[in-house]
């Protein structure tokens, strides 16, 4: 049980779920599996509605990161202004952003948790090499606005029958495995 005023703050706050149709999350692993053993990276462009943000597309970027890319990645300040103004004009906004861990689990890391923003979905995309190719596990977290807590976030696809035979699980994360 949570205690004293942040516990309190911690269930008042409003837990969003995040909304995958098809063609984002057919994007984010093909995305994933075509930059791997590198960490790809990209932003969500879609709608937002009481609880739930509805992802519309995925937007790949240029992991731009100097550093090993196989655990890290960076993207271009520059590259989300212009993506912003572009999805204005289309009545769609940034509702998040992605990145993948090859060879990693599909949970924040303190970099991650550092850099997030309040109001946004952070997807991670794993990708991990099994007997028979890449398996795929994708999860979506969010920073608690005022506070330095981060926290999974119900994810949903739009489809279930659509993946069925690519999916290991579903449940708050979505698990794929290659064809």
């Amino acid at each position: 049980m949570f205690c004293g005023k942040l516990g309190l703050f911690y269930l008042l706050q409003v837990i969003f779920m995040l909304v995958l149709n098809d063609e984002v999350t057919r994007e984010l692993l093909s995305h994933a599996k075509s930059e791997y053993p590198n960490e790809c990276c990209g932003v969500l462009l879609g709608e937002q509605s009481n609880e739930k943000r509805f992802a519309k597309r995925a937007l790949r970027l240029e992991n731009k990161s100097a550093w090993d890319k196989t655990a890290h990645f960076a993207i271009d300040p520059l590259d989300i202004h212009k993506i912003e103004l572009s999805a204005n004009a289309q009545n769609l906004m940034i509702i998040g952003f992605y990145h993948s861990h090859p060879n990693c689990v599909a949970v924040l890391s303190k970099t991650d948790e550092r850099y997030m923003l309040y109001d946004c979905s952070y997807l991670i995309v794993s990708a991990n090499e099994g007997a028979d190719g890449l398996y795929f596990k994708i999860a979506s977290f969010e920073k608690i606005i005022g506070t330095n807590i981060c926290r999974e976030e119900q994810l949903l696809t739009e489809s279930r029958k659509q993946h069925e035979e690519h999916v290991v699980y579903f449940g708050d994360s979505a698990h794929f495995r290659r064809t």
